[in-house]
């Protein structure tokens, strides 16, 4: 991970950059909409729970999280280490997972949609068949039965109805601070994408984000940003520096987990 990171960095044209060029203000504030995002995703989880947590316990459990995914390989770090320690909260191990499960497929069933939404306006840009779009959305449909299963198994009528609501309520506000994340970052860098362009290159990122391959997805999330850029139109010397950006401005957040 941190040899495909180093070279990613090294296409960086450090030697005809104008560091002054960047907006650093928009750097510093992309890391705002991730600690939304942080908080969101946790408040997300809460709701799944018999016992909720305050929202001091929770905003010192979501960071403690953001820490672990930086250090282990999918994300799984955080997600087990969340289980572990909320497990006293529904008196059974394999219900708290199977809620951390729930939840992480609520949040890749929105970003999934988002991504699908997004995609006929990168359609006219690249060559990509029409099967992209409806294996997009079989994915879909197969993750919104198995939500709708999952949450039966804990509730049922309004209560489902209200579950599955407020999930993707907050999964909204997931994705929409993401999005506005990345937007800084690009804009910081002076690129200017639209917000189904955008959409697009988060549901690369998060997909490359699952892949259990490298520590915190390191050099992968990074590549995959170059790839999703590229596809549109930007050199690689400039998409190289968001990566770079965009992998520092993350680490912000799970150092105060650390």
């Amino acid at each position: 991970g941190i040899s495909c990171f180093v070279y990613i960095a090294l296409k960086v044209d450090f030697q005809r950059l104008d560091f002054f060029s960047v907006n650093w203000i928009y750097v510093a504030l992309s890391i705002l909409p991730l600690i939304f995002f942080i908080i969101f995703q946790g408040v997300r989880f809460n709701s799944l729970l018999v016992s909720p947590l305050k929202f001091m316990e929770l905003l010192f459990l979501q960071f403690k999280m953001q820490f672990f995914n930086l250090v282990f390989p999918g994300g799984i770090g955080g997600d087990a280490y969340r289980v572990f320690v909320l497990k006293h909260a529904e008196k059974s191990l394999t219900s708290v997972t199977n809620k951390s499960v729930l939840d992480r497929s609520s949040g890749l069933l929105f970003n999934t949609i988002m991504f699908v939404w997004g995609l006929p306006s990168v359609l006219t840009k690249i060559e990509m068949k029409d099967g992209m779009l409806t294996a997009s959305w079989s994915v879909v449909a197969v993750c919104l039965v198995f939500i709708v299963i999952a949450l039966s198994r804990y509730w049922r009528g309004l209560e489902l109805l209200k579950k599955g609501v407020s999930l993707l309520f907050f999964s909204f506000l997931c994705w929409a601070m993401q999005v506005c994340r990345l937007w800084l970052l690009c804009r910081a860098i002076g690129l200017d994408f639209s917000v189904q362009e955008l959409s697009f290159i988060f549901g690369i990122l998060q997909l490359a984000g699952l892949l259990p391959i490298t520590v915190g997805g390191l050099g992968v999330i990074e590549g995959v940003f170059v790839f999703a850029t590229g596809l549109l139109g930007v050199a690689s010397p400039l998409a190289a520096l968001g990566a770079v950006l965009m992998r520092v401005t993350t680490i912000v957040p799970g150092f105060f987990g650390f």
